[in-house]
């Protein structure tokens, strides 16, 4: 029915951003991961962010699954509602009030 319908699922770690691709049917369909620099911005983990996900979109499109929709579990404390990385920026410059949601 939903044959070609999946999901999106990426965690933003300390060290890797690990990304994968769930179908319909909760069979995983794709799995990446990229390594993180020492040194973190909030703009340059939104940037590795929406570069694995637009990697992992097109590895899936060849076979014609479209991601209908993305989950991301980051860190720090986050408003599920408005989408916003709410802080603490620990290590990471500017990772306070971050509207995750709004840019990828």
């Amino acid at each position: 029915m939903f044959k070609n319908t999946a999901a999106i699922g990426a965690d933003i770690g300390r060290n890797v951003i690990r990304i994968a691709v769930v179908n319909y049917g909760g069979e995983v369909i794709a799995v990446n991961s990229w390594p993180l620099a020492d040194r973190q911005t909030s703009d340059y983990l939104i940037a590795k962010v929406i570069d694995a996900v637009r990697s992992i979109r097109h590895e899936v499109a060849v076979s014609g699954v479209n991601p209908i929709c993305i989950g991301i579990s980051a860190k720090g404390f986050i408003d599920h509602k408005a989408g916003i990385v709410l802080g603490p920026d620990r290590g990471i410059k500017g990772w306070k009030n971050v509207p995750l949601a709004k840019l990828v």
